[in-house]
Order: C-alpha cells, then structure tokens, then sequence
C-alpha cells in the first residue's frame, strides 16, 4: 500500500546501552530475492481511516513550528543512539482531504537535518542550501514527521511548514488518484498502486509474467506443484486450470464443448489438485 517495490531488504535492529554510553547493535536482514509474505486482515474496498476525496482541487498552506533553536550537544550523528534523551523534533499534520504534501524544512546557521515524513504513498526529496523538502504524492491519513538534528555545528533554527494541494482527478474510478496511479486507465486496489490483478493469484498484472493464469509461483506463471481444478467427462479429461487458495477462498469456471459428446447420459467429474494428489473431487451424472 506504500508503494515499495524491489529491490528491498526488511531489517531487524536490537540495541543494548553500555556504561561506556556507546551502542552496539545487531542486525539481522532479509534479501530481496523472493517474495515477503505478511499475515493481516483483508483490506476493505475504502478503508474507513482515509480522508474524505475533495470535490475541487484547493492548496492550503499549514506552519508546524515557527522556530525551534537547535544546539551542538543535541547533535545525533545521523544514528540517535549517541544519547539517552531523545533531541529529534515530532509533528502530527492532520490530513482532511486527500493531497499532494509538500513539507519543507528550513534552518538557520551551520548544521545538518534530516527528516522523515510517514503515513503516505511513495515520496520525492529535494535538498538546498539550509533546507530540506519531502513530497508524498498521495496523503489520505495524518502524516508523522520527525526532524533529526543530524549534525549542529552552531546553536541552529529551524522552522517546518507544509503544503497540501488536494488530489481529484482519478481517470479510472478506482480510488486511487492519477497522482499515485500506476495504472490510470485499469482499475486496481491501492495494495498495487492501482493496478490490477486479473486473475487473483496475489501478484499483480504489472508484475506477472501469465496475468490470466493464478499462481504462486515466483514469476506468476503456473508450475506442477500449483493447485488445480481438472474436469473428466466419462473418465476423458476434457479442461483444467490452476487455483490459488492459498489467499482464501478460490472461484473457477471449466467448461467442455458438449457436442462432441453425443446423446445420452453422462459423467461429469470435477477433481481439486494440491501437490499432485487430489484433495477432492465430485461427481455428476448429466444428460
């Protein structure tokens, strides 16, 4: 839903202080090479925490803070770990309509910040001489920004304001604005900046190399150890098609010319494949 795409790694990070006032830290981190798989409840269609769609486009300009001085001794060296009290600044900038963001930092004298803005779809940053901007396309709910006074070299000021342009336009109706919109003229869930997934499988069609064939496989194209459906006719195989379960419950449509078949009764069997055994199967007699 934040847009990250590959390469990426997940890090875990556990500190520990010692008498000497240092840190030490291990890590541990998770290669991007396969596909990270993270348990939640399913999305709603328009989750309920997100701002209202603004029915004109409005720029709205909001001052965080109008001066907050800074010294030396606060200086975190870009790790905050360097003391045990906490000299980073937070602000909450609470989201009305859905907008494009633009939070600028500002400061007087000799230093170095950094700042993060969170709680928004992918984002831009721009440098300058004594500032710093953070554009997220897409905010629908309140943004937390924390400024690191990374490096102050002379007692140094600073002062935070941003910028908020609603969003409307959203050429495909599908909730996520052109804005943020991966693909503006195919409705798709925010999950996949708007892009879809035909056939379900959890990788969307940007992504999948066989966007109309479900699969867990990797690239998205099926394999021998994916789940299927087989439909026999008298014993004949006569279609089959992959299923993914594995993201809740499955549907699928089989079909045979019946034709060919000639007059008279007939047995219709539907089996459910899973690692190449059946799990189940059902019969029907038909005529």
């Amino acid at each position: 839903d934040q847009q990250i795409t590959a390469p990426y790694t997940v890090n875990a990070i556990t500190g520990y202080h010692l008498r000497s006032n240092d840190w030490v830290a291990t890590a541990d981190s998770v290669p991007d090479g396969l596909g990270l798989e993270v348990a939640a409840p399913r999305m709603a269609k328009r989750d309920q925490r997100d701002a209202k769609v603004a029915k004109k486009v409005t720029t709205r300009t909001t001052t965080l803070t109008d001066g907050v001085t800074k010294l030396p001794v606060e200086s975190t060296l870009g790790v905050g770990l360097v003391s045990t009290v906490d000299t980073k600044e937070y602000f909450t900038l609470p989201v009305k309509e859905q907008a494009t963001v633009e939070v600028t930092l500002e400061w007087t004298g000799t230093a170095f910040y950094g700042m993060s803005v969170d709680g928004g779809s992918s984002q831009s940053v721009r440098e300058g001489d004594n500032s710093l901007t953070v554009t997220v396309p897409w905010a629908r709910r309140p943004l937390s920004i924390t400024v690191d006074p990374q490096e102050v070299l002379e007692p140094s000021t600073f002062t935070l304001t941003a910028k908020a342009t609603s969003v409307v336009k959203d050429t495909d109706k599908d909730g996520v604005p052109d804005v943020a919109d991966a693909c503006r003229t195919a409705k798709g869930p925010s999950t996949g900046a708007g892009c879809p997934d035909s056939d379900g499988d959890g990788l969307f069609d940007r992504d999948d190399r066989c966007p109309t064939k479900a699969s867990v496989s990797a690239n998205g194209c099926p394999t021998k150890a994916d789940e299927r459906v087989e439909m026999y006719v008298d014993g004949r195989k006569v279609a089959s098609r992959t299923v993914v379960t594995k993201h809740g419950s499955a549907g699928f449509k089989l079909a045979a010319g019946a034709g060919s078949l000639g007059r008279g009764q007939h047995v219709v069997e539907v089996r459910w494949i899973r690692d190449g055994k059946v799990v189940s199967r059902t019969k029907r007699t038909v005529g």
